[in-house]
């Protein structure tokens, strides 16, 4: 798994945590994101509203993510929320390349509110190529490995 985790704030409010990640797909070249994020609830904030929808942009697409359900974490002081899609190992390559390239992540929540969320690719060069390997070796993804070897995409 290939993951990044952020603060969530507002003009500088500390709201709580969001983590993208990135797992192997059941597919060649096709791999699963997942983005999470944890809201610290405050009495009738805004801000702990459940999520309409996410978007995920990369690769200049938008893959628009299926939302989980949202829920009170077990200590009660945080919401949950989650949302997941596929990406391609080019849209990975892509973001991983030398140069300013980034994940937007797009928010909307049941009142109107939304979030625009940009994770920059420091370091993503030095991983993407550890983790597409890692899935090579994944039971069932011999045509892969064989596309990795031969270094096409």
């Amino acid at each position: 798994m290939l993951s990044r985790r952020h603060p969530l704030t507002v003009e500088g409010e500390d709201l709580g945590t969001i983590d993208v990640a990135f797992a192997c797909g059941d597919k060649t070249g096709e791999y699963l994101v997942h983005y999470t994020e944890a809201r610290r609830m405050s009495d009738g904030d805004a801000a702990t509203q459940p999520l309409k929808s996410v978007e995920l942009r990369l690769a200049n697409k938008v893959i628009p993510l299926a939302l989980g359900p949202s829920r009170a974490a077990p200590d009660g002081g945080e919401v949950l929320a989650s949302a997941s899609g596929r990406v391609t190992a080019s849209m990975l390559h892509n973001f991983a390349s030398a140069g300013l390239r980034s994940i937007v992540i797009e928010t909307a929540s049941d009142n109107g509110d939304g979030a625009v969320i940009r994770v920059g690719n420091t370091g993503a060069a030095a991983n993407l190529m550890p983790f597409l390997a890692s899935c090579t070796q994944l039971p069932g993804r011999a045509e892969h490995a064989g596309l990795q070897a031969t270094g096409g995409q």
